[in-house]
């Protein structure tokens, strides 16, 4: 099994932070965002890992994920953004006969994508992960029977139930001859919803498996703010020093890496310090996450 991880877009809704790099490297809780989904995908034991990138992105996407361990990258590039099924249709030849997990890459799960992977194997023709969204009209939307896909709608006016698709699928090769047959939308894209509900329509037994734990779509500035505060309530709950730490208070879940130096502070955590010189000239100054 492969994985492709897209990651062409520039994240418009994320400026000013994306004026000069894409919202994937943008850290969160200390590592770019697309290191969360290379680490999911190779946690669900899966090695070998296309990235869709566009050339405005490609540069900053290979230097954020130089010399990444345990996996083998392969970088594609989608010249004009046109939606998730195109995404998936150029990287057609390297994906092959393959099934795979197709995973947007800047969303986060808490609880990676193993399950998913997992579930597939069952003999299942595609799992999609889903979550249950308080408003759910700007999302792909899903109506079940007893625990299977029965119809997706793209952003629909008026939701047929509260249970959204997440940015994880997983697809056997049959995906692509739906793909082939998806239609320009009136949005300007060819929707991966719409090959869904082609192989749906087909006969395909597609199985929508709600999300274990929190998920993270970080394409706003309060998600990405979100996502990082949930990443960092997740350290350990009592400080972890592995830099150096002078005349300062640590408290609750912070971690200084090796290569911070605090001095002269009050830390409340959650909190975590990177490689930087952290130097203050006040009594009590406290570091926000």
């Amino acid at each position: 099994m492969k994985g492709l991880i897209l990651a062409a877009g520039r994240g418009t809704r994320l400026r000013p932070l994306t004026h000069t790099r894409p919202k994937m490297v943008i850290r969160v809780a200390g590592k770019p965002i697309i290191h969360y989904a290379i680490e999911d995908l190779r946690g669900a034991g899966i090695s070998e890992i296309g990235v869709v990138v566009s050339p405005d992105t490609q540069e900053d996407i290979q230097a954020a994920l130089n010399n990444f361990a345990g996996v083998s990258l392969h970088y594609i590039v989608q010249e004009t953004p046109k939606g998730i099924a195109h995404a998936v249709g150029v990287a057609r030849s390297w994906l092959g006969e393959s099934p795979f997990v197709l995973y947007l890459g800047d969303n986060l799960f808490q609880s990676g994508v193993e399950s998913f992977v997992g579930a597939y194997r069952q003999g299942i023709s595609a799992v999609i992960a889903l979550v249950r969204a308080p408003d759910p009209r700007q999302f792909g939307v899903v109506v079940m029977e007893e625990g299977h896909i029965k119809r997706l709608i793209e952003k629909p006016k008026e939701p047929p139930s509260n249970l959204i698709v997440a940015g994880v699928y997983v697809f056997g090769p049959e995906i692509h001859k739906h793909i082939a047959n998806v239609k320009l939308s009136a949005r300007g894209e060819y929707e991966i919803t719409d090959a869904i509900q082609h192989l749906l329509d087909s006969g395909a037994t597609v199985l929508g498996q709600e999300v274990a734990g929190w998920w993270k779509d970080t394409g706003r500035p309060d998600d990405l703010l979100d996502a990082n505060r949930l990443l960092l309530v997740e350290q350990s709950p009592s400080p972890v020093v592995l830099g150096q730490a002078e005349n300062s208070q640590i408290t609750g879940r912070v971690v200084v890496e090796e290569g911070a130096v605090v001095k002269d502070s009050t830390i409340l955590g959650p909190a975590l310090g990177s490689p930087l010189l952290l130097v203050t000239r006040t009594p009590t100054p406290r570091m926000q996450p």
